[in-house]
């Protein structure tokens, strides 16, 4: 993570950043990217994309041991703009590398609580790494047959 002094990526997100807004993301994703490599961007009215490096919850990532439920604050960030696109109506498509499944459980247990939460502004999440064609059911805490989301 980039408050670690050894092993240290910054300069990877610095090229992220460069790169990414060249190609044509708002320069006001800028802080969220070098911060750890996330961003959200109005898609277009009424949508609203957040993607998540969720590198940050894998168990391949050993510097979870300091943190293991929110590296960087990227769910409390997460939280901050569902809950602004709720308050604009608007809907939200959530991308990343990887899923939640492949997290530690700490983060994971934390990103389902998150989906539950927004159900109604979160219209779709989409995630790679699992080379399959595969879908997934999150259901609520409360009523565990009734369906919030599908990844």
């Amino acid at each position: 993570t980039p408050n670690i002094r050894t092993d240290n990526i910054s300069w990877l997100y610095e090229a992220l950043a460069d790169n990414w807004i060249r190609l044509g993301l708002p320069a006001d994703t800028r802080d969220s990217i070098l911060n750890g490599a996330f961003y959200t961007a109005l898609v277009r009215p009424g949508l609203r994309l957040i993607s998540l490096n969720m590198n940050y919850c894998t168990s391949d990532n050993f510097w979870l041991i300091i943190n293991s439920t929110d590296p960087l604050g990227q769910l409390q960030w997460l939280i901050g703009w569902l809950q602004y696109a709720e308050d604009h109506e608007e809907k939200v498509h959530i991308i990343a590398h990887q899923p939640p499944s492949s997290c530690l459980a700490a983060y994971s247990w934390n990103f389902y609580k998150i989906v539950n939460r927004y159900e109604n502004t979160i219209a779709g999440q989409f995630f790679g790494h699992a080379h399959a064609e595969e879908l997934k059911v999150f259901y609520d805490e409360v009523d565990t047959q009734r369906p919030v989301s599908m990844v």
